[in-house]
């Protein structure tokens, strides 16, 4: 059964593990007992260790667990002749390569010389359990017998010395020498704290620290361990020598396990005819996959696909081109489609969950949470945001909205900002509305004449009535003026109830309307809560609507119109009372006032008199009532003006605010990488702004050349004082409103002043700065690089990140000091799957798992190879072995190892292997 391989994974290893033969300190169990043990213990890959020697027994042992995929290092524990201040000898351990064979074993043990209370012997001679106690080796000549050619052991092994306990190096004065020769601490404490401490103190000599269980019985198998990143082989074991940090881990539980399956991608697969594209899964490791290849071997194909297949929205930008040659067209990147109907990918997450390339419209993705950057991408963005600083402005403000948190944030900004133009909008139509009305009343006002002439043709009738009273007594005059007075006083009330009846009637038709409109909001909110109790109670709170609109018809019905626009009141309605009232007292009055009317010479004349006073009082109220008005109106309308301002200013503050908002999630960068800064700043687009007005401002006039907001030298990122922006908004409104600023014949004044405010002009602008240069004066290279930093460091999103040539525009410098570490640091937290041509990425970003991409027939060797025309192999850097084991194999990927490929397929992929071996002196 071919095992799965995705590259180097977190497994279970325990390299100081005595089994029941070993030489001192024995135990019983059978063999099916021991294996059995570390099979249930779930321990990957164990060192088989046992005292100066071996029994010949654990030969066969070794191969029953290798049997059961266990990978068994034969380790040999010996007893340097060098001594601590305490006089004990340091322990010391040799690994041998899980491939080195017993002949080999047995050769060295006759070779190498061991010293017995001052008589040499050789190891394989040594069989008194008293000469084990005592026995000691020197560490010189056990290194020189290990390297000597004719036994065939170097390169096929690793020293190890117990790093706490007897022969404790670090108060040893020959540790020095020890930390030079030995490649990694072996260590089997209980005590927590001597683990920490340990690991932390070898590490600051590059060396790593393993946690073993030391088992001498059965039940401490498994008690303690290791877990290491790497292929259960000896290759594997020596890339902790290289990355004795990251690849080492000691701890309960596996690392990483916080890496979500349904987040990560563990394979994908290809469907073509004609055997375009292999048939053959290819897998991920959760950590930093790279894709390596000759030109045109099908990298980026792979990658994209990748994407396409993820995408939550499969015409995302990010996944087309512009086609120059066909009107620039968006097309796919790589529509494999075209020419092979049949052509499908298939994307599988780690809990085998797939989804296909071709799904259907509406249908979503599995992993919608990823990033993917294709080859220039970032480049083209930098390249762009010279010409139009726009487009990063908005890639930043994106990558600062990709968390959740911060993009309900901004969306809950923009939503205010429209309710607000909105309000605005209808403020200003409600002012213009005031205008309407106040013009109206002024006309209505002229109309009525002017009160101090009707006053006084009052008084001159008043006094041709009071000459014609000769005949009436002083107590009748008295009589007759009281009744006059109130007939007049009755008969404005009258009018004034007339009028005030219309107003009630055109409040509930508007309240009718409002009302309806609120109920709709109303329905629309209950259906869209969510639990159950809370639409219960809010259903009963808002029931006041219902309510309402219910009262507002219940009283309408009281205050209706015929067809002819006539008033029909019901008996109980206050109008219809009061109007009641008044008619009676009107026509008490007139009787009253028929016997005085008799008594003068004219009586026709003084009732004509009577009555004309009577109108022109009224017509007095009138115009005192429109000049309330006209007052209330005007007070209003002002009011309404002030708060159009006051909203601006307000309004304005809402961008400050989301630039504190957004500092938290700023400073999440600036946690990681102090250098690394993000800066938002508010500023206004002045000329588009100035472009809107004068469209609609006369042209021969210019009046917009008298304000500075108009001015043609203001830029978009320019510094602008907000109080006289707003001072010159004001003095435009009212020049507007009183013709002084001339307009186009086609343009409204109510239309101009709502372009006049809009504040749509104004924007959040972000900008990066590294190590004091901002991004727009950085090489392309190096912004590319920080835009890659900051898009990965400001990502909550936890799905992979997808990247083509990262390295492109960056020297060597840059890629080895910046990017390479900030790989190795982002793979812990996603999973990353990048296209490369420098071999660097690959080796010293230490990836996981290497893809190996190649196109049938490129190169003279591989015409006869593969049946497909694009095909891929995948496996861990330390993959040395062929994938096939079939001598004269002519397809090209199986011919060789993983590293084999790298060397011969990355530029500078042998150097970039030589220099990682002589960084750790391997």
């Amino acid at each position: 059964m071919n095992k799965i391989n995705r590259g180097s994974e977190w497994r279970k290893w325990d390299l100081h593990l005595h089994t029941h033969y070993t030489f001192l300190n024995k135990y019983t169990c059978t063999d099916e007992e021991f294996v059995n043990k570390i099979i249930e213990e779930q321990i990957s890959c164990i060192g088989l260790t046992n005292y100066f020697k071996f029994d010949d027994r654990e030969f066969e042992l070794k191969k029953n667990l290798e049997k059961n995929d266990i990978t068994v290092f034969l380790n040999l524990e010996l007893r340097l002749d060098y001594q601590n201040k305490e006089y004990d000898c340091l322990d010391l351990h040799v690994i041998f390569s899980n491939l080195v064979t017993k002949e080999q074993i047995i050769k060295f043990l006759h070779n190498m010389t061991v010293n017995i209370n001052g008589t040499d012997k050789k190891l394989i001679d040594i069989s008194d359990t008293n000469d084990l106690k005592k026995a000691v080796v020197n560490f010189d000549k056990l290194l020189i017998c290990l390297n000597e050619e004719s036994i065939g052991l170097k390169g096929k092994f690793v020293v190890g010395f117990l790093s706490r306990g007897k022969g404790n190096a670090r108060t040893s004065t020959n540790y020095e020498k020890i930390v030079k020769d030995a490649d990694l601490l072996i260590h089997s404490s209980d005590n927590e704290k001597n683990v920490i401490q340990d690991k932390e103190f070898w590490l600051a000599y590059n060396k790593p620290l393993l946690q073993n269980s030391d088992a001498h019985t059965l039940e401490e198998i498994g008690s303690k361990y290791t877990w290491i990143k790497a292929n259960p082989t000896f290759e594997g074991l020596k890339q902790i020598i290289y990355e004795p940090k990251e690849r080492v881990k000691i701890q309960s539980e596996m690392p990483e396990s916080e890496k979500l399956d349904n987040l990560m991608i563990e394979k994908v697969t290809f469907t073509s005819s004609k055997n375009r594209f292999t048939s053959e899964p290819i897998y991920f490791n959760k950590n930093l996959n790279v894709i390596i290849g000759g030109k045109s071997s099908g990298k980026s194909i792979l990658l994209y696909n990748i994407a396409k297949a993820l995408y939550e929205n499969q015409n995302d930008s990010i996944l087309k081109y512009k086609d120059a040659s066909d009107k620039n067209e968006e097309k796919d990147l790589y529509d494999l489609s075209v020419d092979d109907s049949e052509f499908d990918f298939t994307v599988e997450n780690y809990l085998g969950v797939s989804k296909s390339i071709k799904r259907e419209k509406g249908e979503g993705s599995i992993l919608a949470s990823i990033k993917y950057i294709p080859q220039n991408h970032l480049s083209d963005l930098v390249d762009k945001s010279l010409r139009n600083s726009n487009e990063l402005k908005k890639y930043i403000r994106n990558l600062l909205r990709e968390d959740p948190i911060y993009n309900k944030i901004y969306e809950d900004f923009v939503k205010r900002l429209g309710k607000n133009d909105d309000i605005r909008k209808d403020d200003i139509f409600q002012y213009f509305t005031f205008q309407e009305e106040l013009k109206k009343k002024n006309e209505e006002l002229q109309h009525k004449g002017d009160k101090e002439s009707i006053a006084k043709g009052i008084e001159a009738l008043e006094k041709k009535i009071a000459e014609t009273k000769k005949d009436l007594s002083p107590d009748q005059t008295i009589e007759y003026n009281t009744l006059t007075n109130k007939y007049s006083e009755l008969e404005k009330n009258k009018k004034s109830l007339l009028g005030d009846l219309e107003k009630i009637y055109n409040f509930y038709e508007s309240a009718k309307y409002a009302l309806n409109e609120l109920k709709a909001k109303k329905t629309l909110l209950i259906d869209n809560l969510e639990l159950a109790d809370i639409k219960n109670e809010y259903t009963t709170k808002l029931n006041f609507i219902d309510d309402a609109i219910l009262e507002n018809e219940n009283i309408k019905k009281l205050v209706t119109k015929d067809e002819n626009e006539k008033f029909q009141l019901s008996e109980d309605n206050i109008f219809s009372k009061k109007l009641f009232e008044i008619n009676k007292e009107l026509n008490e009055l007139n009787t009253k006032l028929i016997p005085l009317n008799s008594l003068f010479e004219n009586q026709s004349l003084i009732i004509a008199y009577q009555k004309t006073i009577s109108e022109e009082k009224i017509k007095i109220a009138e115009i005192e009532q429109i000049e309330k008005e006209i007052e209330n109106i005007s007070k209003t309308a002002n009011e309404r003006k002030d708060k159009i301002f006051e909203d601006i200013r307000n309004n304005r503050k809402l961008y400050d605010n989301l630039l504190e908002d957004f500092v938290s999630r700023i400073d999440k960068i600036k946690e990681e990488d102090p250098e690394l800064k993000i800066e938002g700043k508010i500023y206004f687009n002045f000329p588009k702004y100035r472009e809107i007005i004068t469209d609609f401002s006369h042209g021969s006039n210019k009046s917009y050349s008298n304000y500075k907001i108009f001015n043609e030298e203001n830029k978009a990122l320019m510094e602008y004082d907000f109080g006289e922006y707003l001072k010159d908004l004001k003095a435009v409104f009212e020049n507007i409103e009183n013709g002084n600023y001339k307009l186009r014949t086609n343009t409204s004044k109510q239309d101009a002043i709502i372009k006049i405010l809009e504040q749509k002009h104004f924007f959040d602008h972000w900008d990066i700065t590294y190590k004091n240069d901002t991004i727009h004066k950085m090489s392309t290279g190096k912004a590319s690089l920080v835009l890659l930093k900051v898009m990965i460091k400001l990502s909550d999103i936890k799905g992979p990140i997808l990247i083509d040539q990262p390295e492109d525009n960056l020297d060597n410098r840059s890629v080895t000091n910046e990017l390479i570490e900030y790989l190795k640091e982002k793979k812990k937290e996603r999973q990353i799957i990048l296209v490369t041509h420098n071999a660097n990425i690959v080796v010293n970003a230490d990836a996981e798992n290497i893809i190996i991409a190649n196109q049938r027939g490129q190169s003279d060797e591989d015409k006869l190879g593969s049946p497909y025309i694009f095909d891929y192999i995948n496996g861990a850097i330390e993959d040395i072995a062929p994938l096939s084991n079939e001598k004269g194999e002519k397809d090209l990927l199986k011919s060789m190892g993983i590293r084999e490929h790298i060397t011969q397929i990355v530029e500078g992929g042998k150097e970039a292997f030589k220099k990682r071996e002589e960084k750790y002196g391997f």
